[in-house]
């Protein structure tokens, strides 16, 4: 005939040779903290793995943010410089109007690399590569100047707060433990 002890926790009757409560599993000896620790620790893991099977949307808004600056910035500067060089040909001085021309054919030369830069920065973000995060919250950050200079009332606010909210989330714990950080 076995002994049974009542749980502390919950008072269920268990066989004295349990460690832990069968109802509550609550440890019933200084050994019933150690029995079951590893199906604990197997279903915490199981978890997090789970976790990191999802992208978060922190990651998401910041692949969209990369994309709108690969697509609007240099655009962007390649128009301003084309019209600045249009606004040079009521200029007497003929020769400078020939000059700029040059200008915005080096200012799209400058912004096409920096745009294909950011595309493999957001294509690392977006598939989850480990030294992404860094440069991301970086390059979120300057996107905001850049943005900025580059465009002007409402859409330059837009895209201070936007950017400055994608920039809090993605350094959010959850983002850099999908990253492995």
């Amino acid at each position: 005939m076995a002994i049974e002890r009542l749980c502390p926790n919950c008072g269920e009757p268990n066989d004295d040779s349990r460690s832990i409560c069968t109802n509550c599993s609550v440890p019933l000896n200084k050994y019933g903290g150690q029995v079951g620790q590893e199906e604990q620790f197997d279903r915490k893991l199981a978890l997090q793995v789970q976790s990191l099977d999802v992208r978060p949307a922190a990651v998401w808004a910041a692949t969209v943010m990369f994309a709108l600056f690969v697509l609007f910035v240099p655009v962007a500067i390649g128009v301003n410089s084309v019209r600045n060089w249009q606004d040079t040909a009521g200029n007497p001085n003929y020769m400078a109007h020939a000059v700029s021309v040059v200008v915005p054919i080096f200012t799209l030369a400058a912004m096409i690399p920096l745009a294909v830069v950011v595309g493999i920065l957001a294509w690392a973000v977006f598939t989850q590569k480990t030294g992404a995060w860094k440069p991301g919250i970086i390059a979120l950050v300057v996107s905001i100047p850049a943005f900025w200079i580059t465009h002007s009332g409402a859409v330059a606010v837009l895209w201070l707060i936007a950017a400055a909210v994608v920039t809090v989330l993605f350094s959010l714990g959850n983002v850099k433990a999908w990253y492995g950080l």
